[in-house]
């Protein structure tokens, strides 16, 4: 019984731990969804020339989304360490017919998506934070039909983590 309970605990934990880590790729939406508000009311207040207001949702765009963009590289890190621990329980000889086995490599396949969405918001996060870079950069110079592309280039990446 000691070596079924030593082999199925961490089975079980690392089943939890991939679900966990499949989940929170979509549940840091509120820093991306408050970035997409903030920099479509920067566009809507560009378009009508009010540049402190723009400015201003600019701002705050950009703080939600590098949080956006930090809580997804530490996810996935944690996905990653996931996927490599699994993948230890999961090619365990002899274990591939056993349902400890068969449950291993069910979450080591959730815990692998986890680490690909992950990997696709943040690389998406940090692009649109690239692009709120350059709304500032061509504002500050005047340029104001380039700062309005760029905002428009960081709203559709922050729609696609959406």
């Amino acid at each position: 019984m000691n070596i079924l309970s030593k082999v199925i605990n961490p089975v079980i934990y690392s089943i939890i731990l991939s679900i966990v880590m499949y989940t929170a790729a979509y549940a840091d939406a509120p820093h991306a969804v408050l970035a997409l508000e903030h920099a479509i009311s920067a566009s809507v207040h560009g378009e009508q020339g009010h540049a402190d207001e723009c400015k201003q949702h600019l701002e705050e765009a950009m703080k939600h989304a590098r949080m956006s963009e930090k809580q997804h590289a530490t996810a996935h890190k944690h996905a990653t360490e996931a996927v490599k621990h699994l993948k230890k329980t999961a090619y365990q000889k002899g274990m591939d017919h056993t349902m400890t086995g068969i449950y291993s490599n069910e979450a080591l396949r959730h815990a692998k998506s986890a680490e690909k969405a992950h990997a696709e918001v943040h690389e998406h996060v940090s692009t649109a934070l690239k692009h709120f870079t350059k709304v500032k950069k061509h504002s500050k110079a005047g340029h104001n039909d380039q700062a309005m592309e760029h905002l428009q280039e960081a709203i559709e990446h922050l729609e696609d983590v959406l």
